[in-house]
């Protein structure tokens, strides 16, 4: 056992990361997989979007 997962999936344009453990695997379709370094913008764009989009429902559930 390694620590993280070992699929195959494209390279980040942005940071040219692969499997490893200090990478994030991101799913962008079936079966395509990102690899993003931590360090990478796109990866950073990713998880602002995540964060604004979470608070978008919340507030509509409220």
């Amino acid at each position: 056992m390694c620590g993280f997962a070992e699929t195959e999936g494209g390279l980040c344009l942005d940071g040219k990361a692969g499997p490893g453990p200090e990478n994030t695997c991101v799913g962008v379709g079936l079966p395509i997989q990102m690899w993003h370094p931590p360090d990478c913008p796109t990866w950073t764009i990713m998880q602002i979007n995540i964060v604004v989009g979470s608070r978008l429902v919340k507030g509509q559930d409220a």
